[in-house]
């Protein structure tokens, strides 16, 4: 069976903290599945950067993951907006 992985991301996330993430267990031949909290799949991070999640969390439902990795952000919406998620999902 295949490792797979959840990195959630919001308006404000750490880009840093996401992209590295993603970039380590991808390198090593993790799935990961860089999700966007929210009904855009284009994300802004707290620095203005624009990243393309590969999909909406709400896409996410129905998977099992190994583990979900939570980037950091300041904003409070990115915190709201993954509490939405887990009390949704």
């Amino acid at each position: 069976m295949e490792t797979k992985v959840l990195v959630p991301v919001a308006e404000g996330f750490e880009e840093v903290e996401a992209l590295s993430i993603v970039d380590v267990f991808r390198r090593a031949g993790v799935q990961v599945d860089l999700a966007a909290v929210g009904g855009n799949l284009q994300v802004i991070s707290s620095h203005d950067v624009k990243i393309i999640a590969d999909k909406l969390i709400e896409d996410c439902k129905d998977e099992t993951y190994d583990l979900v990795a939570l980037p950091g952000g300041i904003p409070g919406r990115r915190i709201s907006g993954i509490q939405v998620c887990w009390r949704k999902y």
